[in-house]
């Protein structure tokens, strides 16, 4: 199924779209639950702002990414980051 240049709001519930690709999406403001993104590649995207809660992270690699105001669990990721590089 090929969807393009839709301009309204999709409700997609209880469906199987493995093996989908997405490309010059709009997605702000959009909500995911109880999503399987196992194996997903995310590249060139801007998650600004963007929360994660309850979010099984396992595994996930975060490759020339800019971390500016990251944080997580409360704790500044590149404070962290400097504070693990400064006791190697």
């Amino acid at each position: 199924m090929e969807i393009k240049n839709v301009k309204e709001p999709l409700v997609v519930d209880d469906a199987n779209l493995a093996g989908s690709s997405f490309k010059n999406v709009n997605l702000a403001d959009a909500l995911f639950h109880d999503v399987n993104l196992i194996a997903a590649i995310f590249d060139d995207i801007n998650l600004s702002s963007a929360t994660f809660s309850n979010v099984k992270l396992a595994g996930v690699k975060i490759e020339h990414c800019d971390l500016t105001g990251m944080t997580v669990n409360g704790v500044l990721l590149t404070e962290a980051l400097k504070a693990y590089a400064s006791r190697s």
